[in-house]
């Protein structure tokens, strides 16, 4: 059975067993529930909910916080027990007193992204590092505006509600890293998230209202906002398939050799992806630009 999804997000499946039934769980990132199809006798798809209606005990579907749905279905069974694992303490918000939970094995889907898919809102309260470096003063709706007018386009709801938090600066190690199914100049498996440019003119730290000339200077692509990078590199807001009015993608920039790579379909997708670039170390991944 194939479970469609947004290209460029992941998904996650949950399975539960005990001794009476199984319980199945597809987590995704689109609102809109799934609806009954009737496929043609040649037709290679469109019998999903059929089949689920007709060999499940029952199924259903239900939103999931804070965007997307969670489509469950249930089966009787004759036997067996729930396979557990264990979650790092940095994972689970849910014990304070910071020891290893169990949770119902889970399998991920064949997204962007290998690690575990933290919920926006977790990343979100966590998400910036100690220091004061590259901070612009607190944000406000007046800012907001004149950014927007300035770079011309429509900032991401939630890019703003991390900035409203706190407006730039060092990203906290748990979330510094976004993993990439391809190498990179920077990782063989990820690219760097070590801080992230806030909105404003502070004492001459780097902004977003900088993108402009740092686009012509580094002859990168338009139209953009870059969050975060050093000249050689950046993760930009990438405005050149929605407009200037739409939802932008993410997409890393390498200067040096020309290339660049699409990250994920939008900001939520982008930092429920990130992980601690040491949960990625192997061999190339050690914070260095690896050799071209």
């Amino acid at each position: 059975m194939v479970h469609g999804t947004v290209p460029g997000r992941g998904f996650l499946v949950r399975l539960e067993a005990d001794e009476e039934a199984v319980r199945i769980e597809v987590h995704d990132s689109r609102c809109r529930h799934p609806e009954a199809r009737y496929a043609t006798d040649t037709g290679t798809s469109g019998r999903g909910l059929i089949l689920v209606t007709a060999l499940a005990t029952s199924w259903g579907v239900q939103d999931r916080t804070p965007s997307g749905k969670i489509v469950w279905c249930r089966f009787k069974t004759a036997g067996g027990t729930a396979s557990r694992v264990a979650v790092p303490a940095e994972l689970d918000r849910s014990r304070p007193d910071g020891a290893e939970a169990p949770i119902d094995r889970q399998a991920r889907g064949q997204g962007p992204l290998d690690a575990f898919v933290a919920r926006f809102d977790e990343v979100k309260a966590t998400f910036w590092g100690e220091g004061w470096y590259g901070v612009q003063p607190p944000l406000t709706d007046a800012v907001v505006q004149d950014a927007e007018r300035r770079l011309g386009v429509r900032l991401p709801a939630l890019l703003l509600e991390i900035l409203r938090v706190r407006n730039g600066g060092a990203v906290a190690e748990l979330w510094n890293a976004f993993p990439t199914d391809v190498p990179t100049s920077w990782s063989e498996n990820h690219v760097p998230l070590d801080d992230m440019m806030g909105i404003g003119r502070h004492d001459g730290q780097s902004s977003l209202l900088d993108t402009a000339y740092l686009v012509e200077e580094w002859g990168l692509p338009s139209p953009l906002v870059l969050l975060s990078g050093d000249g050689h590199c950046w993760i930009a807001l990438d405005y050149r398939v929605c407009g200037k009015g739409g939802e932008p993608s993410l997409t890393w920039f390498d200067v040096d050799d020309g290339t660049e790579l699409p990250l994920a379909a939008d900001f939520q997708t982008f930092v429920e992806g990130l992980v601690a670039a040491t949960s990625l170390d192997s061999g190339n991944s050690d914070g260095n630009r690896s050799a071209s």
